[in-house]
């Protein structure tokens, strides 16, 4: 057998693509193994990334879904990354993203917001128990481990997250167009703080219900307006619009989407004499309403109410559960609504 000289051109040639072979090899061994000590180091994981609209095909918003584990779950590195999202995604402008730290829960508002179907329950006390049954089972929990939901889109952006993974109370931080209002824009009940977070939020759900904003808009004196929302701070709120200008309409918000993704919106006959008399808005906005000591989860299932009267605006706001007289009264009234026109308001 004949051997080449060492020194051949041959050898060199050999020589030289074993070295870049190999050294090929090391770079990808090392890009791997960096890849792979960047994925275990990452203290979260984009569960799901969705795109929706009507049903023509037009995508019009995102949603999407973050788990981050809790040991490293930094609020500042989360906005942080939620703002990196949010210019990676600039478009559609209805963006909503949700960092959870407990992956069931975070499933759940993932299966939640896809469901299409709005249930209605019964208004007796085993339909009440159905409901309350029904959504501790399907919705998430509100405590237990850390949450931020952020939201934006052409008028808005804000974020509410959880200081404390124990308790349900929310902070709102406002990033775009949401100052928080003084007490100024009318007499809600409460601290100042916290009836400036209650403005914000039912400014957001105003928006989400594409309607305007009741405290920025510009009344008649003989014109008024009420709403009448249930659980406003969802995205799933359900609600009542009385407008009286030329003449009195009555718009109903089961808490349901319609075919284009959209709040569903269902018009109604005028009230009944008995039932006019509660929703009087020029009494409503002079009614004495005492501070709620059981306010205490803005996200929890509330009655508020918003009363415009011309230039007067007033904000009245209980929980559900309220053991206040005033309170009481007030869903009494609002039990009456839902036995006028047979529809579901109250939990």
């Amino acid at each position: 057998m004949l051997k080449k000289p060492k020194g051949s051109p041959f050898h060199a040639i050999f020589s030289c693509a074993f070295l870049a072979t190999l050294g090929i090899l090391v770079l990808a061994l090392t890009v791997f193994t960096g890849a792979v000590r960047g994925q275990k180091s990452a203290p979260y994981e984009i569960v799901a990334n969705e795109l929706g609209g009507p049903r023509t095909g037009e995508i019009t918003r995102r949603h999407i879904f973050i788990y981050w584990d809790e040991s490293s779950f930094d609020l500042e590195r989360v906005i942080q990354e939620i703002k990196n999202l949010s210019d990676e995604y600039a478009t559609p402008k209805n963006l909503r993203i949700a960092v959870y730290s407990d992956r069931e829960m975070l499933e759940r508002l993932r299966k939640f917001e896809a469901n299409p179907i709005g249930i209605q329950f019964r208004q007796d006390e085993a339909g009440r128990k159905a409901e309350l049954e029904y959504y501790s089972r399907v919705y998430p929990s509100r405590q237990g481990y850390f949450r931020v939901d952020y939201a934006r889109n052409a008028n808005y952006e804000f974020l509410d997250h959880n200081p404390d993974k124990n308790s349900p109370r929310t902070e709102r931080i406002n990033l775009k167009n949401f100052a928080p209002r003084s007490a100024s824009h009318g007499k809600p009940s409460g601290s100042e703080n916290e009836s400036s977070s209650r403005s914000d939020n039912i400014s957001a759900g105003a928006i989400t219900s594409r309607l305007a904003n009741l405290a920025d808009t510009p009344f008649a004196a003989n014109e008024s307006e009420i709403r009448i929302w249930i659980a406003f701070n969802s995205f799933h709120r359900r609600g009542l619009v009385i407008e009286d200008r030329n003449q009195t309409q009555i718009k109903y918000f089961p808490g349901t989407l319609d075919g284009s993704c959209g709040p569903a919106v269902r018009s109604l006959a005028p009230f009944s004499a008995d039932v006019s008399e509660d929703w009087d808005a020029r009494e409503l906005i002079e009614e004495e309403h005492p501070r709620d000591t059981r306010w205490v989860d803005p996200d929890g299932i509330n009655l508020v109410v918003e009363v415009r009267v011309g230039k007067g605006y007033r904000i009245i706001a209980y929980s559900v559960d309220t053991d206040t007289p005033k309170g009481r009264e007030l869903i009494e009234r609002v039990r009456k609504l839902e036995k006028e026109y047979d529809i579901q308001l109250l939990p």
